[in-house]
């Protein structure tokens, strides 16, 4: 029998001999990142100028002005209706100066007019219940002097530009 001869290895270059380096270099030398400074947020106070201390005074006025609204409907007697409505102006009054800006006035004299007309309307059906129909001549009085500040407000505005 024929002896087999065994194979021998090719023999290798220096340059194989070598343990084989990675095969994946880092394509880009790591970057340093800076921390910029972070800016402190800046805090308002609810009160800092005086337009927006009048816009909260208006807004608790229109607050205050419908919960009067209600319960002079449900508390007021026959007699006292004249101070309500007179309380009831006079913070409408105070809603018109202070809560309405120049870019409102368009929407609220709007508004102004679909809730006085529509108030009126569901009053004069509500007649039998004396207190919903008191609530809703009590807002009618309340929004339709602020409209009535609002509107002069405009019309000083509009003339003022001609």
């Amino acid at each position: 029998m024929a002896k087999k001869k065994a194979r021998k290895a090719p023999k290798r270059h220096a340059a194989h001999a070598a343990p084989l380096e990675p095969l994946m270099e880092p394509i880009a030398e790591p970057v340093e990142t800076v921390a910029e400074p972070v800016a402190e947020p800046v805090v308002e106070k609810v009160n800092s100028s005086p337009r927006k201390r009048g816009a909260l005074i208006g807004a608790w006025a229109y607050l205050v002005g419908i919960v009067i609204a209600a319960l002079a409907a449900v508390f007021v007697q026959q007699g006292m209706d004249l101070l309500t409505y007179l309380v009831l102006a006079v913070l409408g009054i105070v809603v018109g100066m202070l809560n309405i800006t120049d870019d409102e006035v368009l929407l609220f004299l709007v508004a102004t007019i679909a809730l006085v007309i529509s108030a009126n309307s569901v009053r004069g059906v509500l007649e039998a219940s004396t207190m919903i129909a008191t609530f809703l001549n009590n807002v009618i009085i309340f929004t339709a002097a602020s409209a009535f500040i609002v509107s002069i407000k405009a019309l000083f505005r509009l003339a003022k530009n001609e």
